[in-house]
């Protein structure tokens, strides 16, 4: 397909000169039947484009790895599966493999080979150690000695560079075990593709087996690598199954670049096959599922219970925050947006109402204390003690002691303690009550009732 798009996007801007250099007039005296051909041609190459640009590019699956075997410090990115889009350059792919691992580096681009990873910054531990195998390559091949801070042979560490160490070393890319023929931003990936981005420490990728005269000869780590790639895939379920400590003897071996082919056989065969590995995933994604679409269901169920909210519901709303908040990402995903708003409007119902009753209590009057209900000639005159936080008072009357209480007259001045109610009846009992108010703003607080006086008008 990439051919296609490529040979219709040349031959339509091919064409699109021709019919610009030439005339109406032109077009005119030319042969029919050549005029038919060429639109013929035009409208097929036409529609291979449109198809191009309308089929979407299938996914493949590739298996990544960054190592520092050559200064025996294991990986900087163990294997990992990825999926991309088929025929995706490399150099796309390991620019991603290095973000989503929080390194940062330096690409380089030159004519003769493109694009170019010139280091990856805060690789180098310090601790390094050259392989026998290397250090055996020749006279003049690096010691472990010459990898000491103290020596300052790497000019860029931390960083892994093209020259730390060595005039000879820098980053080679080996996919499917080959030393690549082309630069990282000409070499298109396919599907099961095995890509081993390696350090090279001496003689320019000598000392990883790169098929050249004098070359060190190394164990094909494809097949591991590939498979502790789908481990870390499924990573959890494989741990789960007791293969943790596993895992990490074969890491172990693999990474020594000391190991014999054998040594590689045998921590191959130690970790589940593949087919194993994914079937486990799968499991286990199952149950994940199956116990976050039940977390998510009680959550909700919890929060879709709260009803009206009130005070006495704040520990209801707060153990529904908590439950929500102890679900893992993806069951918080289950938990819709409108049930999540519902807990968000109950917390700031119970924080506005706190609101309301701290200022209540802070705002209230206090509890009149009603000294005298005077009865006079159809009259009662009654008394009360000053509230000194008090706007006004109300005033409330009944002809019984315990209910009918009705409001007979509002105090709007705090100073006035005393009011007379006139136009009773004689020889009737009256009871009276009264309580303090105070005005902040827009909003009224009432204090509580004094106690009830009675009077019998004379």
């Amino acid at each position: 397909m990439h051919c296609f798009l490529w040979a219709a996007t040349v031959f339509m801007a091919a064409l699109k000169v021709f019919l610009k250099r030439r005339t109406v007039f032109q077009m005119r005296d030319m042969d029919r039947k050549k005029q038919q051909r060429i639109f013929i041609i035009a409208l097929f190459f036409l529609f291979i484009y449109s198809i191009g640009y309308n089929v979407k590019a299938s996914a493949a699956t590739v298996y990544f790895s960054v190592e520092k075997f050559t200064i025996g410090q294991g990986y900087i990115v163990e294997p990992v599966e990825i999926t991309i889009e088929d025929g995706e350059v490399l150099s796309k792919t390991t620019e991603r493999v290095l973000n989503q691992a929080g390194y940062t580096y330096k690409v380089e681009a030159s004519s003769s080979y493109g694009w170019y990873l010139a280091g990856i910054n805060n690789a180098d531990n310090g601790n390094g150690m050259v392989p026998k195998c290397i250090q055996n390559m020749a006279e003049d091949a690096p010691k472990t000695e010459d990898l000491l801070p103290a020596k300052q042979k790497n000019v860029y560490y931390p960083g892994l560079y093209a020259y730390s160490y060595t005039m000879y070393a820098g980053w080679m890319f080996y996919p499917n075990n080959q030393d690549m023929p082309v630069g990282a931003g000409n070499y298109f990936l396919k599907d099961g593709d095995v890509v081993r981005l390696r350090f090279t420490l001496y003689g320019i990728g000598a000392d990883l087996d790169n098929g050249r005269e004098g070359s060190l000869s190394l164990p094909n780590l494809d097949a591991v690598t590939k498979r502790m790639a789908v481990y870390n895939t499924n990573r959890k379920a494989c741990d789960a199954k007791g293969y943790a400590s596993v895992y990490e003897s074969v890491k172990a071996v693999v990474s020594n670049m000391d190991s014999t082919p054998e040594e590689i056989e045998e921590a191959y065969n130690k970790l589940p096959t593949e087919e194993e590995m994914r079937q486990w995933g799968e499991e286990l994604a199952t149950k994940e599922k199956q116990a976050n679409e039940k977390a998510a269901s009680d959550v909700t169920a919890k929060i879709n219970a709260l009803g009206t909210i009130t005070l006495s519901k704040e520990s209801a709303v707060t153990s529904a925050r908590k439950a929500y908040d102890a679900l893992n990402a993806n069951a918080k995903k289950l938990v819709s947006s409108s049930v999540l708003a519902k807990l968000t409007a109950a917390e700031k119902k119970i924080a506005d109402l706190k609101d309301e009753q701290a200022l209540k209590k802070k705002y209230t009057p206090g509890k009149v204390v009603l000294k005298k209900a005077k009865p006079g000639k159809k009259k009662v005159t009654l008394s009360w003690k000053k509230i000194g936080t008090a706007t006004g008072y109300q005033v409330f009357m009944s002809t019984k002691k315990s209910s009918g209480f009705k409001k007979i007259a509002t105090i709007k001045k705090a100073k006035t303690v005393t009011f007379t109610k006139k136009k009773l009846k004689s020889k009737k009992i009256y009871y009276f009550r009264v309580c303090a108010y105070r005005t902040v703003g827009k909003k009224t607080y009432y204090g509580a009732y004094s106690a009830v006086k009675k009077a019998k008008v004379k």
